[in-house]
């Protein structure tokens, strides 16, 4: 009882004094802030992005400082990061500049800096001299492009329009006709027809580059066959029997060589070289018979009359010539295996030798001494054409966006030329690069 009046006594007396008593265990004050833990450290505030102006700017304070390996590098950025930016055109003329070999003298004064900047948007939009390069498929089997080109197919409806004009000329002849009308229908149905067919064919098919020349080769061929095989080994052939075969022939010609090539899937260049062949070998054998062929007869007296040979003799080497060069094309193309377009190049240089030798043979005044001059220059054209093209049978190496000339002592750079500012401003200049042992 009287430790109970004690303790009510001391609580009485605190409250009096302005304490608080301390019924509960309360936790420990804070400390002063004088003796608080120190706080973290603030980051940095993160850098900006580079922006393609930001790479720019840095581009040209490195152009200004003469650093061009680094200012190169930024350009390059800004063109691969940002490439439909305003900055990119900008950064694409700077690395244009320089890696150009030609330089204009207001390029190559030494008193004017290279100092890109970006264009007003108003000015935005491609650059009148962009380079875009286009990557081509090649196939490793082959090694050739495999993607057919417009030119190809212009070349494939022209030669389709001359194949089926050829083909009703040759029905024409057949005709035996005074008529005017009735032997050019038959010329222009078969060159509307071929060429109709040709390029129904090539939207609907979707050929490969090794289809053309085999679809032309059957086309031509065969009715070509017909006409010289009926002119050779029938006895007084009659010209309307002639006609006929090879207008047959052509019309059969056209489904049998659709149907070979949807079968098929042939090299491009070794199809395009027994086609050609073909071609070369029956214009030879045409030729050297006429330009060769016949014989002088004599009547005793100090004239002689020269006799060409017969249509039958003439016909007869058309067509072992053409089968004959048939045979050599697929020897060489088993052998050398060219590219189309070395084949074609070829064939062209043949075209041009032609041309040159009847020119020549022409300024004899002789009619044989122009198929001499024929059969002479096309095949020396075909030679030369063919020897000179060997670069054209492989796969071209990968462009590269900027690049030196190969084999070049010097190369154009950027060295920094001080002015009456004594600021470093950048020129253009010349760097020679040698080798040391």
């Amino acid at each position: 009882m009287r430790s109970k009046i004690l303790s009510l006594a001391v609580a009485l007396l605190a409250v009096q004094l302005g304490a608080t008593p301390a019924l509960a265990e309360e936790p420990p004050a804070a400390p002063p802030a004088e003796s608080a833990a120190p706080l973290l450290p603030v980051p940095p505030p993160l850098p900006a992005p580079e922006t393609p102006a930001v790479l720019l700017e840095r581009a040209n304070e490195a152009v200004d400082a003469g650093r061009t390996e680094e200012a190169r590098g930024l350009f390059e950025r800004v063109v691969a990061e940002s490439p439909t930016s305003v900055e990119a055109q900008s950064a694409r003329r700077a690395l244009k500049l320089m890696g150009s070999r030609k330089i204009e003298p207001a390029q190559a004064t030494p008193l004017q800096p290279l100092r890109v900047t970006s264009p007003e948007p108003a000015q935005a939009g491609p650059a009148p001299d962009e380079i875009v390069f286009r990557k081509e498929p090649f196939s490793l089997r082959t090694k050739e492009r495999l993607r057919i080109s417009v030119w190809e197919k212009i070349d494939f409806g022209m030669t389709a329009f001359l194949y089926g004009f050829s083909v009703g000329g040759s029905y024409s002849l057949g005709l035996q006709s005074n008529d005017t009308g009735a032997i050019v229908t038959p010329m222009v149905i078969g060159a509307l027809s071929y060429t109709g067919l040709g390029l129904l064919w090539l939207l609907v098919t979707d050929p490969d580059r090794g289809d053309l020349p085999l679809v032309l080769a059957i086309s031509s061929y065969v009715p070509t066959t017909a006409t010289l095989a009926v002119t050779a080994f029938a006895q007084n052939p009659d010209a309307k029997a002639v006609g006929f075969a090879a207008g047959i022939a052509g019309l059969a010609a056209v489904p049998i060589a659709a149907l070979l090539a949807s079968k098929l899937d042939l090299d491009p260049g070794d199809t395009q070289l027994v086609r050609d062949a073909g071609f070369w070998g029956m214009a030879v054998g045409l030729g050297s018979l006429l330009a060769f062929g016949g014989k002088d007869i004599s009547y005793g007296g100090p004239y002689t009359f020269h006799q060409s040979p017969t249509g039958q003799e003439v016909a007869a080497g058309g067509l072992i010539g053409l089968y004959a060069g048939l045979g050599l094309g697929l020897l060489g193309a088993y052998l050398g295996d060219p590219s189309l377009e070395r084949v074609r190049v070829a064939t062209w240089g043949g075209y041009g030798g032609t041309l040159v030798g009847a020119l020549v043979g022409l300024s004899t005044k002789g009619s044989q001494d122009i198929f001499r001059g024929m059969v002479v220059g096309g095949i020396a054209g075909l030679v030369l054409a063919y020897a000179l093209s060997y670069s054209l049978d492989q796969i071209p190496p990968e462009a590269a966006l900027v690049a030196d000339g190969p084999g070049r002592p010097y190369s154009t750079t950027l060295v920094p030329v001080t002015l009456t500012d004594s600021r470093g401003n950048p020129s253009l200049g010349a760097g020679i690069s040698m080798v040391l042992p």
